[in-house]
Parts: structure tokens; C-alpha cells; sequence
């Protein structure tokens, strides 16, 4: 059985905490009775009675004869519980007795767990039978238990195994008033009167039998004791000239009990996120359960479901959380539990922004930003910027959530950079993002005003000029002229004459015309023009011009004059201008456009797009899938 109810004060006993020293002694035998007292609380309990009653039939009726009374105390409280007293008892009459034990605080206590009952019987047993049995006859609350509100039904056997006639013979019931409500559905006009059920059934033949039933409400469940009670009933007969024989049935009832909860000691979370907390109940009155939670530990559980979602949305961690749930049932009893939510810090989330491609010495402009599901609540975030690819921090400071870190560099030399954008919360979250700038040579230009260029000048005379490492702006001038561009994007001018220009390496633009005042003419000279490695333009200007992309993607440009023109290797673009024009693609995808003048036009290799222009002209693919139009004359053409 369990314990008192609520968190008052009680001295209680149960039947099972009753005990004999013998169990079925003669008449004339001391026997000693014990019991184990227990008590609930923390103050003393001193001076509790307990008396130790002796029920037993007396002509057709139960009688009470007091057998003693004793005090006990409790000096510490529950850590002194339980007290176990003896009591001898001298019975005097054979057949069944009722022991009775019953404890008498001073102190207002419930009452509904301080009697306890035990079945005795002394001397040997007639040849007379009863036996009680129960069983559950309305389950009141449908919980499948026996609890407050169900009713019983009891039916007593009784049998004389002798020979010889009973007469005077009378069953009695005694029924637990406390835990249940008046008897009711009485068979063979029997009567309840003051906790006794009783049958007046007269002589009972030799070897015969019958049975008595009734049925009997439990009392609602708020008026029981809390807990488990073991519901004791006895039924005796008596009858004249033989003693009295007895049976108890026994039933565990099962009172108003609190629901409990469980749920996981501890949860964890992801600031910015959310996770869902379960919890289980149990009822022992398999009553229906509900559930609720408090999430902010305030004392309220104002978020109803046995399971629900707790929000770490605007949390910042590292923190924790204490939630607690609550169970209740349908009669308002409830079970609480609680759990700890550990908030886990997010490391912020870098952005250094897209690759780049730049020049050099051009302005690179850089942008960090960053993601943070904590957002301001970690403010101040520590950043910085690896500005030139070396893997340390060139400037650092502080910032708010939401900034754009913004910064520039720029780089003296071609190459790969890998610059490094770092952001760190106030939680010491770290995020690196980088991205890479790849840098290039200057492309070539032929304004002598631009920055960042060498101006290489000839004379009037025949000159050869070399440029430099670097991007050159090479002007021969008049004179027949051999210029070199060497490394570099160069833009060569050949100026008057007949000149021979060499881009060598870089992306360059060759000019065979002159320049005055940036400006750039045809030329009326016969120029050689040789591009070599890097995607070249160049320009012949009038007269018989030699121009030869060799490797890159070339952009060639005969002008004026008859001109001879060759792609050479790579996706070459050609066109011839004016005059009788020479134009071979060679190797790559060209595009030759022979434009005025009566040309030739030769793609080699690829596929290429071959368009005569005006006047009369041959159009020969060759290899490949070319296509030809506008010439007059066509070969190897495809389309």
C-alpha cells in the first residue's frame, strides 16, 4: 500500500503490518500481537496511542473488547518511523477473532489509514466452511483498476461439512464504512446496520450449503486515501454450540494518485534552431493525461503537448535553458519534471565575395561580410583581411552584425592571389572565407598618355628598337625600321618606311602606319608585321604589308595595299582591305574576309568561314568543314 496522502502530517498502519506470534493458537494461549506503526513527517510526534481491540461475534453480533493501549513517539520525525510495539493478548473464547489496531495522533491527521484489521482463529476448526469472494461489478471510470467510484459485488459460501444440524446460525459481514458506501442489492434479507452486514439464516442442515451475495459502491475517489489501501472485509458465522468461524477477502484499491513524468535529463540545441522535447507519463489510475510545458522556467506550463518544439531562434549561446513539464489527469492531479536545454554557439559564417580578375596595378575592391543565426547578440565580431595573398592579417578591427567589411589592394605583379577574409563572434566562433584574384598584364595600348607604359621612340632614321619586360609603346617613325616588343602586352608602330615588327611574346598590337599626336594613319610603306605568342592586333597599313599572327587568337588587318596575311596557329580573325590580298587561316577556326579587291583566300585546317567581298576572288577551305561565300571561285567548300 502506499504512503499518507498530500504532505500532512500521518501516523498510519496497514493489515500487513500486523502480526502474530502464532497463527492459530489454543484457548488459554498468550499470543503476542506486533505491529509496525509508520509515521510521515519532519516534526516530532510524541505520545501516539495506539490501542489493539479484540472484535469478535457475541450472541449474533460483533463485539469490541479493548485489549490495550500503548504510546509511542517519534523523536526525529520519519527518520524514525517505523516503531514496532508487542502487545501480549490471553484470548478467551475459541473460534475467529478480529484484531484490530488503531493509532491516535494528538494532532488532526487523516484518517483514512489508521486502522488495520488481522482474521485469527483460536481452537481447532469446526466442520463449518465460508469463503468471500469479490469481483468488480461496474468499472465506474472504465480504467480497469479498482478505484474510487466502481462498485463491487461479494458473495459469501458458507457450508456445514458435519453431520449434525447448526442452529441459531447468523453470517456477518463487517465492510470497511471509510472506504465503502452503503451495501446494497442484499440477498435473503440480510440488513446493514452500523458497518455490519448481517443474515439471520436460523438452522443449517447437516451437509448442506448456500451463498449470500451483495453489492457494495467504493466511495469517490477524492475521498479515499491517496495511494494504494488494501480494502479488508470479514465475514463470519456463527451459531449455537460451536465457535465462530471466519474468512477475510482482501482487494487492493487503488485511491486518487498523482500521474508522474518523465522527459530526457538534457537537451541540446544549435543557437538559432530548434529542437523538440518529448515526455512520457504514467498514470496508476490509468486515468487519460495531459501535458504541458514551461520553456522559460517561469513557473507556467503555457505550451500544451506531450511533445513540443523549443526555439533557440534569437538565443545566443553558449547558454542553457531549465524547461519543465507537467502531467495532469483528468482529476486534476498532477506530475512535473524538468530537463536542461544547452544552448550550443554557431560559429559565424564568412563571405569574402566572388574570384576577381584584374590588371596590374589595377584596384582591387574586396567585401566581407558574414552570417550569424545569433546575429547582434553576438556583437562585437573581431575581423580581417589578408590583403595580399601572404597568410597574415594586413588590418583588423571590430564591427557590428550586419557590416560590410570593405577594403582595396592592388598588385605590382601578374599572378594567382589568395586573399583571406576572417570574422570571429564574441564567443570566439572562428569562420575564414577566402577568394582568389587571379592578375594579369596590362593589355596593350597605344596611347602614349596611358600609366604604367614604357615609351620606346626611334628617329627619322633606320632604327632597330627592343622594348622591355614590360608593356612598351615602340614608335619607329620614318626610316625603315625592325622593332621587337620582347615580353610584354607592346603596341609597335612602324611609322614611314618599311618596317619589320615583332610582338614576340605578350598580347600585342602591331602598326604598320605612323602615329602623330596618338593618332594613328596608314602608312604607304611596305611593312613586315610578326605577332608571335599572345592574341595580336595588327595593322598593315597601304602598301605591300606582310603581316603573321603566329601563336594566339590574332586579330589581322591588311588596310590598304596587296597585302600578304597568315593566322598561323589558333582561332584567327583576318581582314584583307583594299588590294589584292593573300589570306591563309592555317591552323585553329579562322574567319578571312578578303572585303575589296580581288583576293585569295585559303583556310587550311579547322573550320573555317571564308567571305571573298567584293570584286572577284578565290575561296579555297581546304581541310575541315568550311563555309564560302561571296567569291567567285570555290573549292573545298562544305557550305
Amino acid at each position: 500500500p502506499g504512503g499518507s496522502p498530500g504532505d500532512q502530517a500521518d501516523v498510519y498502519v496497514y493489515a500487513e503490518h500486523v502480526l502474530f506470534s502464532n497463527e492459530h493458537p489454543d484457548p488459554g494461549d498468550t499470543v503476542t500481537i506486533f505491529a509496525y506503526i509508520n509515521y510521515i513527517g519532519d516534526d516530532l510526534a510524541a505520545d501516539v496511542a495506539v490501542t489493539i481491540n479484540d472484535i469478535r461475534p457475541v450472541a449474533g453480533a460483533l463485539t469490541v473488547v479493548p485489549i490495550d493501549t500503548t504510546f509511542i513517539s517519534f523523536p526525529n520525525g520519519t527518520t524514525s518511523s517505523p516503531v514496532v510495539i508487542a502487545i501480549p493478548w490471553a484470548q478467551v473464547a475459541e473460534g475467529a477473532h478480529i484484531i484490530q489496531v488503531v493509532v491516535e495522533p494528538a494532532f488532526s491527521q487523516f484518517t483514512g489509514n489508521d486502522k488495520a484489521t488481522r482474521l485469527i482463529f483460536v481452537g481447532d476448526a469446526p466442520q463449518i466452511e465460508i469463503v468471500k469472494e469479490v469481483a468488480l461489478a461496474v468499472d465506474g471510470d472504465d480504467n480497469g483498476i479498482v478505484s474510487g467510484g466502481d462498485t463491487l459485488a461479494y458473495t459469501i459460501t458458507y457450508a456445514n461439512q458435519s453431520g449434525n444440524r447448526l442452529e441459531g446460525v447468523v453470517v456477518l459481514d463487517d465492510y470497511d464504512e471509510l472506504l465503502l458506501e452503503t451495501p446494497t442489492q442484499i440477498s435473503d434479507g440480510g440488513t446493514a446496520v452500523n458497518g455490519t452486514l448481517r443474515w439471520e439464516l436460523g438452522t443449517v442442515a447437516a451437509h448442506s450449503s448456500g451463498s449470500l451475495t451483495y453489492r457494495v459502491k467504493i466511495r469517490p475517489a477524492d475521498e479515499l486515501p491517496s495511494g494504494r489501501s488494501l480494502l479488508t472485509n470479514y465475514a463470519l458465522l456463527t451459531a449455537d454450540d460451536a465457535p465462530a468461524v471466519g474468512t477475510s477477502q482482501e482487494l487492493e484499491l487503488v485511491g486518487a494518485q498523482s500521474p508522474t513524468v518523465t522527459t530526457a535529463a538534457s537537451y541540446e540545441v544549435a543557437e538559432g534552431s530548434t529542437v523538440q522535447l518529448s515526455a512520457a507519463g504514467t498514470d496508476p489510475n490509468n486515468d487519460p493525461l495531459s501535458y504541458a510545458w514551461d520553456l522559460d522556467n517561469s513557473g507556467d506550463y503555457e505550451t500544451a503537448g506531450q511533445s513540443v518544439i523549443f526555439s533557440a531562434i534569437n538565443r545566443d549561446g553558449p547558454d542553457s535553458q531549465t524547461v519543465g513539464v507537467q502531467v495532469m489527469d483528468d482529476g486534476g492531479l498532477t506530475g512535473t519534471e524538468t530537463a536542461v536545454v544547452a544552448i550550443r554557439n554557431v560559429t559565424p559564417t564568412a563571405s569574402a565575395g566572388s574570384d576577381q580578375i584584374v590588371y596590374v596595378n589595377e584596384t582591387v575592391y574586396l567585401s566581407g561580410t558574414w552570417s550569424d543565426p545569433a546575429g547582434s547578440l553576438d556583437n562585437p565580431y573581431r575581423w580581417s583581411w589578408d590583403l595580399d595573398g601572404d597568410g597574415v592579417a594586413d588590418i583588423q578591427g571590430t564591427a557590428d552584425f550586419a557590416t560590410t567589411i570593405t577594403q582595396t589592394t592592388q598588385f605590382a605583379q601578374s599572378g594567382i592571389y589568395t586573399l583571406t577574409f576572417v570574422v570571429i563572434d564574441k564567443d570566439n566562433g572562428r569562420s575564414a572565407a577566402t577568394l582568389q584574384i587571379e592578375v594579369l598584364g596590362q593589355p596593350a595600348t597605344c596611347d602614349v598618355t596611358a600609366p604604367g607604359v614604357n615609351v620606346i621612340q626611334g628617329t627619322a632614321g633606320n632604327d632597330k628598337l627592343i622594348g622591355t619586360p614590360a608593356n612598351d609603346i615602340i614608335i619607329g617613325y620614318g626610316g625603315n625600321d625592325r622593332i621587337e616588343g620582347l615580353g610584354g602586352n607592346d603596341c609597335l608602330i612602324g611609322g614611314s618606311g618599311s618596317d619589320q615588327l615583332f610582338g614576340n611574346e605578350g598580347d600585342d598590337i602591331l602598326w604598320g602606319g605612323e602615329v602623330d599626336n596618338s593618332i594613328i594613319y596608314a602608312s604607304q610603306d611596305r611593312d613586315k608585321l610578326y605577332g608571335n605568342d599572345g592574341d595580336d592586333e595588327m595593322h598593315g597599313g597601304g602598301d605591300k604589308d606582310r603581316l603573321d599572327g603566329n601563336d594566339g587568337d590574332d586579330w589581322l588587318y591588311g588596310d590598304d595595299g596587296d597585302d600578304t596575311m597568315v593566322g598561323h596557329d589558333d582561332n584567327d580573325t583576318l581582314y584583307g582591305g583594299s588590294g589584292r590580298d593573300n589570306m591563309r587561316g592555317d591552323d585553329g577556326n579562322d574567319i578571312l574576309y578578303g572585303e575589296a579587291g580581288d583576293d585569295r583566300l585559303y583556310g587550311r585546317a579547322g573550320d573555317d568561314i571564308l567571305d571573298g567581298g567584293d570584286n572577284n576572288d578565290q575561296l579555297d577551305g581546304s581541310s575541315g568543314t568550311d563555309t564560302c561565300t561571296a567569291g567567285e571561285k570555290l573549292k573545298s567548300c562544305e557550305a
